[in-house]
């Protein structure tokens, strides 16, 4: 597989359904890329790392700047003027986590719900569905009062770890941390766009006032569109130079 068909490989293999609303980061590992490369196999889903944000951003600002040179002559007043074209595209996405206390203890621990009596009630069992749903709601009382007495024991960061949205951004975080532009492939998937990059920011906002809803904000450059038409011409590793 050469360099010109790993792109093509990640075009095909990771494009996004339609529907998807979230964003999506893929790390690819360098090495599991370049072995692939190598013996024209496919890459393994365990040299995939994947964090799908659990909230979508509030702002996402798209920044793309020209690349001029500008050379002043010996006339006053007169320059030479390079122009390169467009610089890379820069994303600055941010937004808020919302709620990070679990559901389940801002509910109350309640794991079966009314899906119980909601069954019997739609197969004709109403009797045996209304004492499933009065035996939930005692339960769920119960199991409010347990859950206060349980938090009572806990600390913040206790709370945190039970939150599916803070593991998410510790996960973000870690990709962000261990992610080597020189080697590996990251790419950010929003909807029908597939973009391919690297980080430059990440930042997490705590505030006394509003401690269970972290603001945060990320950096991401865009090397190229993979869901966009391949343009043979902007390839910089012809294939005729890869032996």
């Amino acid at each position: 597989m050469s360099l010109a068909g790993i792109g093509s490989y990640l075009s095909d293999a990771f494009l996004p359904d339609p529907p998807n609303e979230r964003l999506i980061f893929r790390k690819f590992s360098g090495q599991a890329l370049a072995d692939a490369a190598e013996s024209n196999g496919q890459i393994k889903d365990s040299d995939v790392v994947r964090v799908r944000l659990k909230v979508n951003p509030d702002e996402i600002q798209f920044t793309s700047n020209k690349v001029i040179n500008k050379v002043p002559t010996n006339a006053p007043g007169r320059y030479i003027v390079y122009d390169w074209g467009n610089d890379l595209k820069m994303l600055s996405i941010s937004g808020n986590t919302g709620n990070l206390i679990p559901e389940s203890l801002r509910d109350g621990l309640n794991p079966q719900g009314s899906v119980w009596g909601g069954l019997f009630n739609t197969v004709g069992l109403t009797g045996a569905g209304e004492a499933l749903n009065d035996a939930e709601t005692a339960f769920r009382s119960v199991s409010t009062k347990a859950t206060k007495a349980l938090m009572k024991t806990m600390g913040y960061f206790d709370f945190l770890e039970m939150s599916p949205k803070y593991k998410t951004l510790k996960r973000l975080e870690e990709m962000y941390e261990l992610f080597d532009a020189d080697k590996d492939v990251l790419t950010l998937e929003m909807g029908n766009w597939v973009y391919r990059g690297y980080f430059t920011e990440f930042r997490l906002t705590v505030s006394s006032s509003s401690i269970w809803n972290w603001k945060y904000n990320l950096g991401f450059v865009v090397v190229n569109d993979l869901a966009a038409k391949e343009q043979r011409d902007d390839d910089p590793f012809p294939s005729s130079l890869i032996s």
